[in-house]
């Protein structure tokens, strides 16, 4: 992989990085990863955030993941994005409390097995999202669903946030029509503003979305999940009405598929619609 992914760009380089045996086999199962072995894409994970930590080098990797996705011609494009994704989480193998499924990074200190910061490595992958924001939501309009619901998940990681991003993901959710897709650009555009400090006005417009009869199942399922996350309220009767309408594989089927929870378990559900702050973890399956 080349220094620097674009020519001129401050994106961080392999030769700034520490001195590690992880760079030669990142580049060995990139190379893997085009000729389309979907085994690099586990290989890759485990290099780069195995236990769920960002390592040091991961913004290094990022310019060469999106230039895969922009690829264009793999069905592997959206596990690629949900890898860049969690890259800009703290802790992505973290069980998904109430309050916490919209923040990707913790007030504490946390160091990787290596004794290296990973607030500061998962810092540096946000703001190379920052860099690459262009690129990323241009994503937002693939083709593959699977590639605009990890797109979303991403792009609401960028730093600085921007106005312009949120604007880009409303624009997609206009016309959006899947609903795994609907549910994750609601989550962004909540992520986002919650990022520039309108975590209020986030739950506020997260609150006119589920109780809207004549909007899509995605749409009304985020608001829900988005207001949720953003409050401490148990959830009001029409609300636990709604949710409790949706039969359970549905909900199952849609939320497995939602980037932000990748590690639920089946109380979560649950515990979210009785208002539980703090759900309970009940084992590793998921839901």
């Amino acid at each position: 992989m080349p220094q620097n992914e674009r020519p001129g760009s401050p994106d961080l380089a392999w030769g700034t990085t520490p001195s590690s045996a992880e760079p030669p086999l990142i580049r060995d199962a990139l190379h893997r990863l085009h000729a389309g072995e979907e085994a690099a894409v586990h290989e890759l994970r485990r290099l780069t955030c195995g236990d769920g930590h960002t390592r040091a080098f991961g913004a290094a990797v990022v310019p060469a993941l999106l230039a895969f996705v922009e690829s264009g011609r793999s069905p592997l494009r959206g596990d690629i994005l949900q890898l860049v994704g969690d890259l800009a989480c703290a802790d992505s193998a973290r069980f998904p409390r109430r309050g916490h499924v919209l923040r990707r990074t913790e007030a504490t200190i946390i160091f990787d097995g290596w004794g290296d910061v990973v607030n500061r490595a998962v810092e540096e992958v946000r703001r190379t999202l920052g860099r690459h924001a262009d690129r990323l939501t241009a994503f937002l309009e693939d083709h593959d669903p699977a590639v605009r619901s990890a797109a979303a998940y991403v792009v609401a990681a960028a730093l600085p946030p921007r106005s312009a991003i949120t604007g880009a993901v409303r624009a997609g959710l206009d016309v959006e029509g899947d609903t795994v897709v609907q549910m994750s650009l609601v989550l962004a555009v909540a992520q986002h503003d919650l990022e520039r400090g309108r975590a209020d006005e986030a739950a506020a417009w997260a609150s006119t979305l589920w109780p809207e009869l004549s909007a899509p199942a995605g749409v009304r399922v985020g608001g829900a999940l988005a207001w949720f996350d953003l409050t401490t309220e148990p959830a009001p009767p029409a609300l636990r009405i709604l949710l409790g309408d949706l039969p359970p594989p549905v909900t199952v089927r849609m939320l497995e598929q939602l980037p932000w929870i990748q590690h639920a378990s089946r109380t979560w559900w649950r515990d979210l619609t009785a208002g539980n702050h703090a759900p309970s973890y009940q084992g590793p399956e998921p839901f």
